[in-house]
């Protein structure tokens, strides 16, 4: 056959594809497979005519007939012992010559079956053999065969099969909301395996186990799922990314959350034991031993709802099942990630965790099953609109109340609810060292066992998130709060006047200086400072300080100091104070990939100032001294304009990009935060530069940043600045913060025109009265 021959015989194949990646068939799933399946047939059958001794032979999911868009054509020439010359080329170099994935093999019966007993994978894929073209004797002596050995024992698929789903299990504890539909926990790998189970007990001579209803509606969404991976990507993709997501709910003609919810739930119909058999007794008496089992607890829980008691007796669970989160961060859906939170608390609060503190605050407790029903159901406010921690606070009252709760433990776990964002939200965006942040935290807390369940479900929630969201940084600042919190509390409980006797500590202070400085020196730099810096830096810090100033040479020189406070870099910057100060150290050290964790940014009366970053290398820890020393030079230069940051630094965010289309910028403002400072929170891709293009905004929008801190949620992260102007005086004007939002949005999206921008920008939200639409209040 001529190869233009051959390969127009493809054609029809290739045009009906184009056509359902366009536009599905029915639901997009088995009637596109089956459709797909069936012209693949026709196209190997006539490529195969008039080739004697040979049978065409479609295995593994071709032969199943759940062939998807991007799928490989899984195709076997079985053949008696000899084969005519140029069969392989007439019958396959024309799917290779259109460009599809062609699985194949060249085999006779007997080679088959010594590759079946050698591969688990050969093995499955022959159990869905089906003749497609040639001669069928073949075929049928291949498997009457196959069962013998089946029969006798000689081919196992039970075992391995079991191992593999067992991995995927312990692969994925918990439901995930990037699903792969394939191979993934309640995938369709999942459900080939009871296929192949019941077909091999079919060809051993027993009965097959007839797929459900249930599972069969299972399986269509995750081939409709999967052929809208293929559909949207023009690849053999499988896993549901939060970014794909939009466009494969569009093809299949739904909303982006439905098709996610249709997804997830599929899942647990192949995953969940069977309903027929959950625990008995009531929820309320089982729930508690559930939850002291954390991971373990979970699949019983998963069964108690498949088999509808969870509807019956805690219906305020059900718009969590399966429910998707609305950012890409969270690894799981609403009702995973809770139980997963669950089982962080029960891990981190054992006796032999690694959890700094957790196991100390737990003993404290004593009881934790209040702070593990808080666990439960601290994000069950989502999905319904409106604030989820005001929402959850009432739904977690009345689920406790309906398990038969005391309406004094049910307030406890309610509050919980409300609160749980508090410690993790102040801790990353607020300045901890405040006392009237401390304060405020504590009158949010009202008591020490209230802030100690928050604290656990603090933790355990950060953990339960998503990779990175619990990181040591963010541990240390919530680990502040809760001790200086824990402070404050305990003052009042014993009234002993306030938290920070600034005489005291001052005294304290010029005690400690002594030789090296003199009374009036340690108060004149005290009292020449902003009045939180005492509060601020350990008494040993500001003795640092004290010595940086004193060796300064005279003039504009700038003095470098970078010591290891244990986990951390802390790099000290002290000079005559200058323009643009932050946005040069921010820029030098991304070109070094050192990431500022949090800035403090202090200015004397005199003109000096006195700046600490704290700071940890992208890669390793920069610990060298000598990679440190290129970092202060470039620091240095950079701080006296001898260095064009511009474009290194643009060139290292090319380098390192990160897919700034999938995080919109949002920029959003508080004037009732802080007595003198505006607090600004930039939500924002996580690119190397972006500290650096901010603080260049900032300085050209003559604002000077006091507080800087970085909070990082996967490839998200929520800058937090702390602002005034030049001359001290709080940023409170509608248009001046409207245009400064402008700014800042061009800043780090520079290649979208403003309207394109992020619908976040507060141009059309500020008020006459000059205050901003504020969607992180303060605590108070």
């Amino acid at each position: 056959m001529p190869a233009w021959r051959a390969v127009s015989e493809v054609t029809p194949f290739l045009d009906l594809r184009s056509e359902l990646a366009a536009h599905r068939l029915g639901s997009g799933g088995r009637a596109v497979c089956e459709a797909l399946s069936d012209a693949m047939d026709e196209v190997l059958g006539r490529l195969a005519v008039g080739t004697p001794g040979l049978a065409v032979v479609a295995v593994g999911g071709y032969g199943r007939r759940e062939m998807c868009l991007q799928s490989d054509v899984d195709v076997m020439l079985l053949h008696g012992g000899r084969l005519t010359d140029g069969t392989v080329r007439e019958v396959l170099y024309p799917l290779w010559d259109a460009k599809l994935a062609v699985g194949h093999s060249v085999r006779t019966v007997k080679e088959a079956l010594a590759a079946a007993a050698d591969d688990i994978a050969t093995l499955t894929a022959l159990l869905d053999a089906r003749l497609v073209a040639g001669e069928a004797t073949l075929v049928d002596d291949l498997l009457t065969k196959l069962g013998q050995r089946l029969r006798k024992g000689k081919l196992d698929v039970a075992e391995p099969l079991g191992r593999q789903e067992q991995e995927r299990r312990e692969a994925e504890p918990f439901p995930v909301q990037e699903v792969d539909v394939k191979l993934g926990r309640g995938g369709l790998r999942s459900l080939h395996t009871r296929h192949w189970r019941s077909r091999a007990a079919e060809m051993a001579g027993g009965e097959a186990e007839p797929p459900q209803a249930a599972e069969q509606a299972a399986a269509d969404v995750l081939l409709a799922t999967r052929n809208g991976l293929h559909a949207v990507t023009g690849r053999s993709e499988n896993r549901f990314a939060f970014g794909l997501r939009p466009a494969v709910a569009a093809w299949l003609g739904t909303s982006t959350d439905e098709a996610a919810r249709r997804l997830y739930l599929a899942v647990r119909t192949v995953d969940t034991p069977d309903p027929a058999a959950p625990p008995p007794g009531p929820v309320a008496e089982q729930l508690p031993a559930l939850l002291r089992a954390g991971a373990a607890g979970w699949d019983r829980f998963e069964a108690l709802r498949a088999a509808g008691r969870l509807d019956e007796e805690l219906p305020e669970w059900a718009h969590v099942v399966a429910a998707p989160q609305a950012v890409p961060f969270h690894a799981h859906p609403v009702d995973a990630h809770l139980w997963r939170a669950v089982a962080e608390l029960v891990a981190i609060t054992a006796p032999a965790s690694s959890e700094t503190w957790a196991p100390e605050v737990a003993a404290d407790l004593g009881d934790l099953d209040d702070v593990l029903l808080a666990a439960l159901f601290h994000d069950i406010g989502k999905g319904l609109g409106g604030d989820h921690a005001e929402l959850g606070a009432e739904l977690a009252g009345a689920a406790c109340a309906r398990l038969g709760l005391p309406p004094d433990r049910a307030a406890r776990i309610a509050q919980v609810a409300r609160l749980h964002l508090l410690l993790p939200d102040t801790a990353t965006r607020r300045d901890v060292d405040d006392p009237v942040v401390v304060a405020q935290t504590a009158d949010a807390v009202g008591d020490l066992d209230t802030l100690r369940r928050l604290f656990l479900v603090t933790v355990a929630d950060a953990r339960a998130t998503g990779p990175g969201m619990w990181t040591e940084w963010k541990a240390s600042l919530v680990r502040t709060l809760f001790a200086r919190t824990a402070a404050e509390l305990a003052r009042r409980d014993a009234e002993t006047g306030p938290t920070t006797d600034r005489s005291r500590r001052l005294a304290e202070l010029e005690v400690a200086a002594l030789p090296d400085f003199d009374r009036a020196t340690v108060r004149a730099h005290v009292r020449g400072m902003p009045a939180e810096y005492p509060d601020t830096f350990a008494v040993g810090e500001i003795l640092r300080h004290l010595e940086l100033l004193a060796d300064l040479p005279a003039g504009d020189a700038i003095s470098l100091d970078a010591r290891s406070d244990g986990r951390f870099t802390v790099l000290t910057v002290v000079g005559r104070d200058r323009p643009g100060l932050l946005a040069a150290v921010a820029g030098a050290l991304a070109i070094h990939n050192v990431s500022v964790l949090d800035a403090r940014l202090f200015t004397r009366a005199d003109g000096w100032v006195l700046d600490t970053f704290r700071v940890e290398h992208a890669l390793d820890a920069p610990s060298a001294r000598s990679e440190w020393a290129a970092v202060e030079a470039d620091v240095t230069a950079a701080i006296a304009g001898h260095l064009d940051l511009g474009p290194r630094v643009a060139a290292k965010a090319k380098a390192y990009g990160r897919g700034r289309a999938a995080v919109p910028v949002r920029v959003e403002w508080d004037t009732n935060a802080a007595p003198l400072d505006t607090v600004l929170e930039i939500h924002c891709a996580d690119e190397v530069g972006r500290l650096h293009r901010i603080a260049r905004a900032l300085h050209d929008l003559g604002l000077d940043v006091r507080l800087a801190k970085i909070d990082t949620r996967g490839h998200e992260v929520v800058d937090t600045f702390f602002v005034r102007h030049r001359d001290g005086t709080q940023v409170r004007d509608s248009r001046e913060l409207a245009a400064a939002t402008a700014t800042l949005e061009a800043a780090l999206e520079p290649d979208l025109p403003a309207v394109a921008r992020s619908a976040g920008s507060l141009g059309t939200d500020l008020g006459a009265t000059g205050n901003t639409k504020v969607t992180a209040p303060p605590c108070t």
